[in-house]
């Protein structure tokens, strides 16, 4: 809704092959925040180095250059952007144990969060659009999410862009130029659109009201990595059904993609994985079997509390 200012965080969780996106990206917040001054942006930011999944010792890219190159990212845009970081060395951490941490402790100070993932390619440029859209759409409830090629799997065809809906090859996102996303907003109308449903997905450029997150937490039962954003999805959808109004909106001048080229493509010995417990695949796996009896006690503690 139309206000003087409002204030929005951005949540990244960041894994060393990530290290140089994470620095495209705050260069892009950079430009935003200049561009649009009524917004007060601050990035969350976690940097997870943890000797739980690196093998550091027998990495040729050290720790300390990881880290040191990540501070050099901070230092140089903290004298235009808000950042909150953590540095995680050891133990259990994923992308669900940032979002959980950010939603619960910051949740009460902004107006709206965002998630973000590092891959992700925008156009700093038209971010306006996305903050205009926001302050013409009315209600508490409200998500904005970029539009999307089409995706591999028909569950994302509600967020796909007008430009690509005719689009047949599933596999058209792994190939598309993350880079055509610049000035893509010139060629587009101004059109603002809702989903039928709730369709999260991840970090591609989902902003939430906060007030969102008083109604939903991401259990830290579904583990450190999967399907939060299946959780988000699937609680919103629930709270609608139950008399709630969350609406998602979307703006045909603002587009994301995905930097498939590139994604976790650092080698061996430059950067050495341990293996753990089958990595992300189990923490899906685990998560997922957990995740039925997790929501029915959400959805009768919801019941339980307001009716």
């Amino acid at each position: 809704m139309k206000r003087q200012r409002y204030s929005i965080m951005y949540v990244l969780h960041v894994m060393p092959e990530e290290i140089q996106d994470v620095g495209r990206l705050i260069k892009d917040f950079e430009i935003t925040v200049k561009e649009n001054p009524s917004v007060d942006i601050t990035l969350y930011i976690d940097l997870n180095l943890s000797d739980t999944y690196y093998d550091w010792s027998n990495s040729k890219m050290t720790l300390e250059t990881c880290y040191h190159l990540f501070t050099s990212y901070l230092l140089q845009a903290r004298r235009n952007l808000n950042i909150v970081h953590n540095v995680k060395r050891t133990g259990q951490w994923g992308v669900n144990s940032t979002r959980r941490s950010a939603t619960i402790e910051y949740k009460d100070k902004f107006d709206y969060i965002g998630f973000i993932d590092c891959d992700i390619f925008f156009d700093p440029n038209a971010v306006e659009i996305v903050y205009k859209t926001l302050e013409k759409v009315e209600g508490e409830f409200v998500i904005f999410s970029g539009l999307l090629p089409k995706m591999w799997n028909e569950h994302f065809d509600g967020l796909t862009h007008p430009k690509f809906a005719k689009v047949t090859d599933r596999r058209f996102p792994f190939k598309i130029d993350p880079l055509s996303v610049n000035n893509f907003h010139k060629t587009q109308k101004n059109k603002i659109g809702f989903t039928s449903e709730i369709i999260i997905g991840g970090g591609w450029f989902n902003i939430f009201s906060s007030t969102i997150f008083d109604y939903i937490e991401i259990p830290s039962e579904l583990g450190v990595y999967g399907i939060d954003d299946h959780w988000i999805q699937e609680c919103c959808k629930f709270l609608n059904s139950s008399g709630w109004d969350i609406k998602q909106c979307h703006n045909d001048k603002f587009l994301v993609l995905e930097n498939h080229g590139r994604k976790f493509h650092l080698p061996e010995p430059f950067l050495v994985k341990k293996r753990v417990n089958g990595g992300k695949h189990q923490y899906v796996k685990e998560a997922k079997q957990k995740y039925e009896s997790l929501f029915n006690e959400y959805k009768q503690g919801i019941i339980k509390k307001y009716f």
